[in-house]
């Protein structure tokens, strides 16, 4: 009920594609569960396989367990340097034209892994990433530099990788105004980007 709820207060094309992602999760696994976790759809067998958001711009796919999964179809389009998650986000309902059964596979995939016990390794430990040179300066421009290190390591890494892994300058110069907002603020970075 809180799923078809969710759903029905989305706008139509985010409807649409949630709807889309549901039927192709069922028609993947006819045994898997439908639960109501972190505000969303969530999808278990054997444990958390995978769920699904709808944000402002676009709805994301995660799977818990993505990194297991052999990304065959290169559907994967974020969070692919994340420790154990993968995602596949759609701005438009034409972004699932033709997927439906890679998606499904991935699906599989995922089951399988949990049905046989395989789990991701979290290594607790990430090497600290070096701070490229147009970050800092900019950091230091704007007085930030001591309060982005004072962040922990694993925080540091998560902005010098989401941001240079933003493929036009607009998008990086908007997540570094994003970031330095955030440092401003004392806010934690987003988690939904």
């Amino acid at each position: 009920k809180e799923i078809d709820n969710y759903i029905a207060s989305l706008p139509s094309w985010q409807k649409e594609i949630c709807n889309r992602i549901r039927k192709i999760i069922h028609t993947a696994d006819s045994q898997i569960d439908e639960d109501w976790k972190w505000g969303g759809p969530a999808f278990s067998h054997n444990g958390l396989v995978c769920w699904f958001w709808a944000h402002k711009r676009f709805v994301s796919l995660k799977f818990f367990q993505g990194s297991l999964i052999h990304d065959r179809y290169k559907l994967f389009n974020h969070g692919t340097f994340m420790q154990r998650n993968r995602t596949i986000a759609f701005f438009s309902p034409n972004d699932l034209q033709g997927k439906e059964k890679k998606i499904e596979s991935y699906v599989r995939q995922a089951v399988q892994n949990n049905v046989s016990g395989k789990k991701v390794r979290i290594t607790t430990k990430r090497k600290k990433k070096t701070l490229p040179v147009y970050m800092k300066k900019v950091l230091v421009q704007e007085n930030l530099f001591e309060r982005f290190h004072e962040r922990p390591p694993y925080q540091q890494n998560d902005y010098i990788e989401w941001i240079a892994q933003a493929k036009q300058k607009v998008t990086q110069q908007r997540r570094l105004d994003q970031m330095l907002d955030e440092l401003r603020d004392g806010k934690d970075r987003k988690s939904t980007r």
